[in-house]
């Protein structure tokens, strides 16, 4: 095809490069919005992929708790009843009284109030000074002492104190105090 004139190719050329630039301009909005899509997939994949790697941690803690909740079985019961309720230390007495019952020995308890020490996961731990005084004899008062190290509460031991009254001295009988104090949950 001949064209006459220079306007007239000028002309054509002039639409062909506006088509070709519509093309390029629709191309390259076609680009940027496709990329921004897949932007937004990435980042949801990515999103979804951390998710379920914490998912999967968390189901694997999960799972890890049971099996120590498995292994403790019933120790959680345990762990309450060394901890005594504070309206409620007679098992406490009870244990001191037969300790002493069964080594033949007299015993006389005093307890103070309860004072809170502790407050752990909104349980308030407190704590009463006690005082045991007994009177017997030595290897009577050592059987009672090694038996009281194995008694099943949270106690501790301030001090211990002998007495082996004259005229007899360690063969008579020989008094202890003994002065600690006594863990437990507050009442609720």
């Amino acid at each position: 095809m001949w064209f006459n004139t220079r306007q007239q190719v000028i002309m054509i050329i002039s639409r062909r490069s506006i088509i070709a630039g519509a093309v390029i301009i629709i191309a390259a909005l076609s680009c940027f919005f496709i990329g921004q899509e897949i932007v937004k997939i990435s980042d949801g994949l990515q999103q979804k992929e951390n998710l379920t790697r914490l998912l999967a941690l968390r189901i694997d803690n999960i799972q890890k708790l049971k099996d120590s909740l498995t292994i403790l079985g019933s120790g959680d019961v345990k762990i309450e009843a060394v901890y005594p309720s504070t309206d409620n230390i007679l098992n406490f007495v009870g244990a001191l009284e037969s300790l002493a019952k069964q080594n033949s020995l007299k015993q006389n308890l005093s307890f103070s109030n309860f004072a809170p020490v502790a407050s752990i996961n909104g349980a308030t731990v407190e704590k009463t000074d006690y005082t045991i005084n007994l009177t017997g004899s030595v290897t009577n008062l050592k059987a009672y002492l090694s038996q009281l190290e194995n008694i099943s509460f949270v106690t501790k031991i301030g001090s211990v104190n002998l007495l082996a009254a004259p005229p007899f001295g360690w063969n008579g009988d020989t008094s202890i105090t003994i002065n600690g104090s006594l863990y437990a949950r507050q009442a609720q």
